[in-house]
């Protein structure tokens, strides 16, 4: 019996209600096995054990995770640290949408720590920072240009190959390619570093020479969410090899200018660069045998900032 062109339509209608459905459910219920998802899901649940106790938090990317350790920075500062850094592509907009949820979450937070890799300025805004911590803090009340819809947000989670994939990674149990550990309070770094000789620096290595102008005005709303919040914010550049340094100084100028520009958020201009032997498996990695001397370096920048406010 031929098939009947009103049962082709409905047949094909019931397979996209199926597959929006079933994407809709994938995301909503956060049920991604990806690499980003695990290190988000893990700083959450972390958070989520001393929500009520946590005074300091440390937002930003890898640089800021691979940087800081929380439990020295809060033995050093005498205040509960956490370190809740995500990733370089979630940019600034990650950390507008958790200084919100931190700012009705931690009713003991008092100093938010920013800290991204220098060469995070090329990039703009990042919808999928903005959408990924979306679902812990809501559509903000305050309306920007830069903000995406709500239609935007529903056209994200709508990703039918992101839900087929991860369909297929929860049927056969697969894990993260990564590995996030109480150890390392971040993502296991990989064997081959800079330190051991298995990576290596080019001579003319320097910075992306363009601020970008969306950065910028995020920077700007971040600023003033600080100061709505009555939040002490810090901003701190992440670590960077010397190489990297000497090459890239009038860019460095350049953002440091930007940083000055905001009257609430107080900024850190100076950089912490270090020589190979610094280095893990990126170039804004520390080093994990280095990262109590790193985080006693940041400390004392710190510090100084909280000494003054006195």
């Amino acid at each position: 019996m031929p098939l009947r062109p009103q049962h082709f339509v409905s047949m094909v209608a019931l397979a996209l209600s199926v597959a929006v459905l079933c994407s809709l459910f994938f995301f909503f219920g956060d049920f991604s096995r990806s690499d980003v998802a695990t290190l988000r899901r893990y700083q959450m649940e972390k958070l989520s054990k001393v929500k009520d106790e946590v005074e300091i938090v440390v937002l930003g990317d890898s640089s800021a995770g691979n940087a800081i350790d929380a439990k020295l920075f809060s033995t050093l500062a005498g205040h509960l640290t956490l370190n809740l850094a995500l990733v370089g592509t979630f940019g600034l907009s990650s950390d507008y949408n958790l200084v919100r949820f931190l700012s009705t979450e931690a009713k003991k937070l008092k100093v938010v720590i920013f800290m991204h890799s220098l060469a995070g300025w090329r990039a703009g805004f990042s919808k999928e920072g903005y959408f990924e911590t979306l679902r812990y803090a809501g559509f903000p009340e305050d309306v920007d240009p830069l903000f995406p819809s709500r239609l935007d947000y529903l056209l994200y989670a709508l990703n039918f190959k992101a839900t087929l994939y991860g369909l297929r990674a929860n049927l056969l149990h697969e894990t993260s390619s990564v590995t996030v550990d109480d150890k390392s309070d971040y993502v296991v770094q990989a064997m081959a570093k800079y330190s051991n000789g298995l990576r290596h620096f080019a001579v003319d290595a320097g910075l992306p020479t363009e601020v970008n102008v969306e950065r910028v005005h995020l920077y700007g709303l971040l600023n003033e969410l600080c100061l709505k919040k009555r939040l002490v914010c810090i901003y701190a550049h992440g670590p960077l090899h010397d190489t990297i340094f000497q090459n890239s100084t009038s860019t460095i100028e350049r953002i440091n200018k930007e940083l000055l520009q905001a009257k609430t958020i107080l900024p850190i201009t100076k950089v912490f660069h270090f020589g190979d032997a610094y280095f893990g498996d990126s170039e804004d990695h520390i080093d994990p045998t280095y990262k109590d001397d790193v985080t006693k370096e940041y400390f004392a920048e710190v510090q100084k900032i909280l000494g003054q406010r006195k």
